[in-house]
């Protein structure tokens, strides 16, 4: 059987999608090339929300084929008109793929794409990792939800990342038979390769922050923003016995001085590394007797992929959109309303004070996370590509 020809438009070079592009490369059955709308990510670029200069430390264009493209914009980190690349569009109505995959729908870019994969007759399928939103939506996000409906009507396949993912799909009017599964997966493979490298020098790194054996490390890796809710981890530990509990706050952002006072005031003991490249983080997941995503708001934080890789519990709030898949209430870990400081504490303290129980639910992560892989975001997308191409009947 001839190669699908997969186009996979993407914003720019990200940590967490190569290896997925890596691994699309690898499947006989695809010809795949990305196309990048920016080369954001790939040289030194200044972060104030972290602070610092970022370049990650991971390979990002390694093991596939990729094309980048002129973006017309001066605005990069902006949002709609952050990429604008009109070469893309000739190149599409040119090469004539079999198939083209859309990271998302919030850039102009995006929707030249999906434009010139109508006009050649190649068969769209969209990826989103959106969950759905409570409470009053602004103008621009009601604007956004009617744009994103009818991308999704006029696009051939969609795919959807978690649970909360697909049940947005269905408030878009994404008809079930419509709809493929590709994972929020991170690479699982490489993260347990860390975890074996690091574990033997677990007491040694832990004393380089004067953690000792018997402390309960309670990991927070994310940008201290307010959405991330830092301080009501802080606050939560505040209202229990935290003498052997250390909270680990790996990132950077503007909530870290009302952070590091909250943490002088309540007498707990913390760890503030500033931001910390994607290489390194293996050392800190290692370091970690729990870990927790409690945002007010976050659809799809890989983070929590990479935690569960190492076989340690998770406090996650149910407005996180990988909590109903990936966090199995007393299984694994809890799963806590958004700013319920009472019940992130019971978390912590029940085991904290009861490590085998602690121990029992990180090996269920570990077993949890497991099927989330990049074996099956191919997979998925496969099963997407046939699906437009051969169960419709291609064009």
């Amino acid at each position: 059987m001839e190669k699908i020809k997969l186009a996979v438009y993407t914003m720019h070079p990200i940590q967490y999608h190569a290896p997925i592009f890596r691994e699309l490369a690898k499947a006989a059955e695809l010809e795949t090339t990305v196309l990048y709308a920016d080369t954001l990510g790939l040289d030194e670029e200044y972060i104030p929300e972290f602070k610092t200069v970022i370049k990650w430390d991971v390979p990002l264009l390694e093991g596939y084929n990729y094309l980048f493209f002129r973006n017309y914009t001066k605005n990069r980190l902006g949002s709609f008109f952050s990429r604008i690349n009109p070469d893309m569009f000739i190149h599409m109505l040119a090469k004539r793929y079999d198939a083209v995959l859309i990271h998302g729908y919030q850039t102009f870019s995006a929707w030249l794409v999906f434009l010139a994969a109508k006009l050649a007759g190649t068969k769209v399928i969209v990826r989103g990792e959106a969950i759905p939103k409570k409470g009053k939506r602004s103008w621009k996000g009601r604007l956004a939800s009617r744009g994103a409906k009818s991308l999704l009507a006029f696009s051939d396949a969609v795919m959807y990342s978690c649970s909360g993912n697909k049940e947005y799909w269905k408030e878009l009017a994404v008809p079930e038979e419509k709809m493929f599964f590709i994972p929020c997966a991170v690479d699982n493979d490489f993260f347990r390769r860390e975890k074996e490298h690091y574990l033997p020098q677990r007491d040694e790194m832990r004393r380089d922050f004067d953690i000792g054996p018997d402390d309960f490390v309670v990991l927070f890796l994310a940008r201290f923003t307010e959405r991330k809710r830092p301080l009501d981890l802080i606050e939560a530990a505040a209202g229990i016995d935290h003498e052997k509990i250390v909270l680990f706050f790996v990132g950077e952002g503007p909530e870290r001085e009302a952070m590091e006072k909250a943490v002088k005031q309540h007498g707990i003991r913390a760890v503030f590394t500033g931001f910390v490249n994607q290489g390194e983080l293996p050392r800190y997941y290692t370091l970690a007797d729990i870990f927790t995503v409690i945002s007010s708001y976050d659809a799809s934080p890989k983070a929590l992929n990479e935690a569960l890789n190492f076989s340690i519990p998770a406090i996650s709030t149910e407005r996180v959109g990988t909590a109903r898949d990936l966090v199995r209430e007393g299984e694994n870990g809890f799963v806590v309303k958004v700013g319920d400081q009472g019940a992130i504490a019971r978390g912590i303290d029940l085991l904290n004070r009861d490590r085998e129980q602690a121990r029992k639910m990180g090996e269920a992560s570990a077993n949890i996370v497991d099927s989330w892989s990049l074996e099956n975001d191919v997979k998925g997308v496969l099963e997407a590509a046939r699906y437009v191409l051969y169960s419709k009947g291609k064009e």
